[in-house]
């Protein structure tokens, strides 16, 4: 069976909204995404959207990856809607 069988991409983004940060790395001149729920978890794009689009694929991946070996998925940060006060 496939990874990617087990979760889509689509999946996860409706499922498990984790957090991910892009950082422009000048010296490499690609956006680079990591993922603080998952340390480790690096990918990168020549644009935000395609560094976004492989963000959301390695996390599907890792996750897919976690559930074939039986290992706990690590819950999503939850954070405080933001008041207009």
């Amino acid at each position: 069976m496939d990874q990617m069988d087990i979760i889509t991409p689509e999946e996860l983004v409706d499922e498990h909204p984790y957090s991910m940060v892009l950082e422009w790395s000048p010296e490499d001149a690609v956006w680079i995404v990591s993922v603080p729920e998952l340390p480790c978890l690096h990918t990168h794009g020549e644009t935000r959207a395609e560094a976004i689009e492989m963000g959301e694929e390695v996390i599907a991946l890792w996750i897919a990856g976690l559930r074939k070996h039986g290992q706990a998925v690590p819950e999503p940060r939850r954070y405080a809607a933001a008041s207009s006060a």
